[in-house]
């Protein structure tokens, strides 16, 4: 959890506390245990939720659409490597 906090305060803050690579981790976690176009979408679900029930306000709709935005190029860095495009129906 640590590394999870230095890495949204830096995302929101540009505090400079984290220095990993979070798309490494990830796809190490997908070789072990492939993710799928429903992992993402819990994932931003369970996010969105937490943040309405605990925050509000310019930092909180900051943290929304940065976490959209990172999930949206992990999932098809992380789904679609290389030139493979999802469907219309993904």
């Amino acid at each position: 959890m640590p590394v999870m906090y230095d890495f949204w305060e830096n995302t929101l803050f540009y505090t400079g506390s984290y220095e990993g690579n979070p798309m490494k981790i990830h796809l190490d976690l997908h070789r072990r245990i492939p993710f799928t176009e429903a992992h993402f979408h819990q994932w931003i679900k369970l996010f969105n939720e937490t943040l309405d029930e605990l925050f509000e306000g310019a930092i909180a709709d900051t943290a929304r659409q940065r976490a959209l935005s990172i999930s949206t190029i992990m999932k098809i860095r992380i789904l679609y490597p290389s030139s493979e495009k999802p469907s219309d129906s993904e």
